[in-house]
C-alpha cells in the first residue's frame, strides 16, 4: 500500500529500466541496512549501492536512469 513505491515501479517499467525490488517488510537485513543509512521510509532507490541512493518518488532522478540496462 505504498503509493510512492508503486509510482516508482510504474515509472521505471514505463521507461523500460530494469530494477530489483526488495520488500523490506519481508527482508529484515535489508531494512536494517536502510535504517543504518538514515532512511526512515520507502521507496529507496539505490544505484549499485546505498552510497548512490535517494528516498521517495523522484521523477527527476528516475529520468537520469532512462536507457540504463542491467
Amino acid at each position: 500500500n505504498c503509493h510512492q513505491c508503486e509510482s516508482t515501479k510504474k515509472y521505471l517499467n514505463e521507461m523500460g529500466t530494469p530494477f530489483n525490488e526488495i520488500d523490506v517488510t519481508q527482508d529484515k537485513e535489508s531494512l536494517e541496512q536502510l535504517q543504518h543509512h538514515g532512511y526512515l521510509g520507502v521507496p529507496v532507490v539505490a544505484i549499485n549501492s546505498l552510497a548512490d541512493s535517494w528516498g521517495g518518488f523522484r521523477p527527476d532522478e528516475l529520468e537520469k536512469l532512462r536507457g540504463v540496462k542491467k
